[in-house]
């Protein structure tokens, strides 16, 4: 695979293992040093605090993302993908909570493994709809 290739998998199965609560999977995509909303994270459990992850029980949700744009310059790699989340309720509804815009800058180590090195996600909703993370106005049932 190019390393554009293996940039745009590490972002799509970090958010298949968000949306899986497969946590020490995605926090493992992160370097040591991350930053992650203008925050520094040092190490696995800051990254986990920053984050703020529910628990399996709290949350279901599923994140959908553009095709990125990636820019590859040696051993760092930008992208920006735009990005929502559909949020599922046991009773078949759905909310999109999130829609945002992720600006990433990832780092390849010596094994040839990209990890984020930083995350900026932008939201998107328009202002009068409820920020990133806040149940949005486009809600519905599944058939």
């Amino acid at each position: 695979m190019s390393d554009a290739q293996d940039v745009a998998t590490v972002l799509a199965r970090v958010a298949q293992a968000h949306g899986d609560h497969r946590d020490e999977e995605w926090i493992a995509q992160y370097t040591t040093e991350t930053t992650i909303w203008g925050a520094l994270a040092e190490g696995s459990r800051s990254v986990r605090a920053l984050l703020g992850l529910a628990s399996p029980a709290e949350s279901h949700a599923v994140h959908f993302q553009s095709i990125p744009v990636i820019e590859i310059d040696g051993p760092v790699a930008h992208a920006w993908t735009d990005s929502f989340t559909v949020s599922l309720d046991p009773a078949g509804g759905f909310a999109i909570t999130s829609v945002v815009r992720l600006e990433d800058e990832l780092v390849r180590d010596g094994a040839g493994r990209w990890t984020f090195a930083r995350r900026l996600p932008t939201p998107l909703l328009p202002p009068a709809s409820p920020p990133a993370g806040r149940p949005a106005k486009v809600t519905g049932r599944q058939p």
